[in-house]
């Protein structure tokens, strides 16, 4: 599996792990590299990228259509990250334009650990085995955590809250 290859390869180097998938330089002699997601990012005909509707069940090729939804999806973020990436690899590293780090991801099967369940998202059976499914993500509680006080009165004062969110959802006026 991508973490357990990625860790022998190198037991006694750290290993960077970039969590958008933004690499800005994918250099010979860099650590051992990972990418890291929480969503499904790497092309597969089972369903289509984030970004897009789910094409409609009548056309005969939606395999393709949803395999290209994640091609158009990297291409339009790499415009928006392109400045950055480049400015931080010339001002802090010294380094000329790079590529795009998308693409280089696909192209060079960096290996790639989603914090997925397989039990919520199955593993697409066209993903290469590079790219790991390895459970959600938690950090763990320091023994002896308590809430705050004032937190735990509030929980205990009624029926228990609900929380509507909306995610990563941005808002103009926030008010």
């Amino acid at each position: 599996m991508a973490s357990r290859d990625l860790r022998a390869s190198a037991p006694d180097q750290g290993i960077e792990v970039d969590p958008i998938g933004s690499h800005p330089f994918p250099e010979p002699g860099d650590l051992p590299f990972a990418s890291a997601f929480l969503q499904p990012n790497h092309p597969t005909r089972e369903f289509g990228c984030w970004l897009f509707p789910d094409p409609p069940a009548w056309l005969p090729f939606r395999g393709r259509l949803r395999r290209a939804s994640y091609q158009l999806t990297w291409q339009m973020l790499y415009r928006i990250v392109r400045g950055a990436n480049d400015a931080a690899r010339r001002n802090v590293l010294g380094l000329g334009p790079g590529v795009n780090p998308f693409a280089a991801m696909l192209q060079e099967r960096w290996p790639t650990l989603y914090g997925i369940s397989s039990s919520v998202l199955p593993r697409p059976a066209d993903w290469g085995p590079e790219l790991e499914l390895t459970g959600y993500w938690f950090l763990d509680r320091p023994s002896g955590w308590r809430p705050p006080s004032v937190l735990e009165d509030f929980l205990a004062s009624g029926p228990k809250p609900i929380c509507v969110g909306f995610g990563s959802m941005p808002s103009a006026d926030p008010e």
